[in-house]
């Protein structure tokens, strides 16, 4: 009895770690300033605790691609800061364009920092977009 009590309780355990975890990686930090990036990009803008000027600065990134005949920058998202209940993330644009014959003819790249605060357990809250380097030509 106590074995069988025992199997269930892993079992239990298992299943409500799974789910946490499943919500934690849909809801983490990453993935919600993905989320918004590709919103500002399709003009889906729901986002009100930023200013537009923040928006702008993310859209900023992708007018220089239009603005240039470039193609679309690929987007890098890493965690640079946590303390508590506060994140800092740093988006990387990189756009890279091709010679005739596919070598690297100029690389493209723009930062942007984002400030997150976590308002419940599961719930984070996008509360400041800072430009640290606009697109600009490296190579």
């Amino acid at each position: 009895m106590k074995k069988r009590l025992f199997v269930l309780t892993v079992i239990m355990l298992v299943i409500v770690g799974s789910i946490i975890g499943y919500i934690s990686s849909k809801n983490g930090t990453i993935n919600i300033v993905k989320i918004l990036i590709e919103n500002v990009e399709r003009g889906n803008l729901k986002w009100g605790g930023l200013s537009n000027e923040q928006v702008n600065s993310i859209k900023e990134m992708f007018k220089f691609s239009d603005d240039n005949e470039l193609n679309r920058p690929e987007i890098k998202i890493r965690k640079t800061y946590k303390n508590g209940n506060e994140e800092e993330l740093i988006a990387t644009f990189e756009i890279f364009q091709y010679s005739e014959n596919n070598q690297i003819e100029n690389i493209y790249i723009g930062h942007l920092s984002f400030k997150l605060v976590q308002k419940s357990i599961f719930k984070w809250e996008v509360v400041d977009v800072t430009t640290i380097e606009k697109m600009k030509k490296t190579l």
